[in-house]
């Protein structure tokens, strides 16, 4: 960041510092010269551990309406909120969620702000906290709570644990803070793996990858308010080439809906569509490749549920974990509209105005290449209204470039 006087204005880096007998303590390093070195306070550790095991994770914000910082605070399996003037001195101002959530294993990486809820003025305030192992599906996930905050004391407004992603590889994430003025999103981005198979993962000379960033929002559903998530819209930047479209479709049994083309390697997927008399039906979408491997999704209509099967894309990778069927709780009761992002070794889908999310690796043989649709009665009416398949470019530069 630079001043209009053209001098670095000073960063501060909030950080745990660890040390060699493993006490977790938070830290402040300082730069002026724009991030290119970092000077680490003389006053360190800023807050110390009370002799607990898990004290970390600071995320910081400036609290404008009471004019003081605040810190969220992952200590064991609650979260602690801590106000400074200065960003020294911290004084403990409440704790939360000790009799509410999940509690299956430690509380990381917690994010506390504020959204507005869609269509209305009313603005709540948003604890994400990350939880492994627990997770719905197993090991890692993120839980959420909504609810009010007043600079000390965070209180929500429910008693059931709400899941930010129901897919098992969407962990850790936090959001941006400081957004320009001109931009009121809350954009947040995880760590897209899962502890259960982290090292397990057959990749090289890199291990893991981050989501895509995501815009979040609240939306007052039949439920209640719940979050939402949509892929930003900078997506658009790595559109690449013509979109492949399919519109005002019947599927009867199963259909290729990329006969014309080869599915890119990289890609933007969006589909609507409804039914009627499928009640007790299933239907299910294919990715697969040409020598036998196969990622499939089955939407349940009588079980409201999307089930992912990706044992079939589980290549190099000795983790029986890893190809459990995933379970995602989906409301099929009007149709559905889903946006799905394809990568070399990740699908993250977003469904129904990113009312329902899953994040979620796989490792195949040889691209997947090919996409198909099916349902498990061809005596029901199945309509795709609109398929689009839109090939993305990728982030890394190639040699040509």
């Amino acid at each position: 960041m630079v001043s209009p006087q053209g001098h670095h204005l000073p960063l501060v880096a909030i950080f745990t510092n660890c040390t060699m007998h493993n006490v977790q303590s938070q830290s402040l390093a300082y730069s002026t010269d724009g991030g290119e070195s970092w000077q680490m306070y003389e006053g360190n550790p800023v807050l110390t551990n009370p002799e607990l095991a898990d004290f970390r994770d600071p995320k910081v914000f400036w609290d404008e309406q009471h004019q003081q910082w605040i810190m969220s605070l992952a200590v064991d399996q609650v979260i602690q909120f801590y106000h400074s003037s200065d960003l020294k001195q911290w004084t403990l101002s409440s704790e939360f969620g000790r009799d509410l959530g999940a509690h299956g294993g430690v509380w990381e990486c917690p994010d506390l702000f504020p959204l507005k809820v869609e269509g209305t003025g009313l603005q709540k305030w948003i604890l994400l906290v990350s939880i492994n192992p627990g997770g719905p599906n197993g090991g890692s996930a993120t839980q959420y709570f909504i609810g009010e905050f007043d600079g000390k004391h965070f209180r929500a407004d429910h008693t059931e644990t709400l899941w930010m992603d129901y897919g098992p590889d969407n962990y850790a994430g936090v959001t941006w803070s400081d957004m320009p003025s001109t931009d009121s999103r809350r954009i947040l981005i995880g760590w897209m793996s899962n502890w259960e198979y982290a090292k397990d993962t057959p990749t090289a000379p890199w291990r893991g990858a981050m989501t895509f960033p995501r815009e979040l929002g609240l939306q007052q559903t039949e439920q209640g308010i719940r979050l939402t998530h949509q892929p930003v819209g900078e997506i658009e930047h790595l559109f690449l080439g013509p979109s492949l479209h399919h519109q005002e479709r019947k599927i009867i049994n199963k259909d290729n809906l990329t006969e014309q083309l080869c599915l890119p390697e990289h890609c933007q997927i969006k589909l609507h569509a409804s039914w009627q008399n499928m009640a007790s039906s299933s239907w299910c979408m294919a990715f697969s490749s040409t020598v036998g491997d196969q990622l499939k999704l089955t939407f349940s209509l009588k079980d409201n549920e999307l089930i992912i099967d990706r044992s079939q894309v589980s290549h190099k990778i000795n983790n029986a974990m890893f190809s459990n069927k995933i379970h995602i709780p989906i409301d099929l009761t009007h149709g559905i509209q889903l946006t799905l992002l394809k990568d070399t070794s990740s699908l993250e889908l977003f469904a129904n105005d990113g009312k329902s999310l899953a994040t979620l690796l796989y490792f195949s043989e040889e691209d997947l290449t090919q996409l198909h649709l099916g349902i498990n009665n061809p005596n029901v009416d199945f309509s795709l209204h609109n398929l689009e398949i839109q090939p993305l470019c990728s982030i890394w530069h190639t040699k040509s470039e």
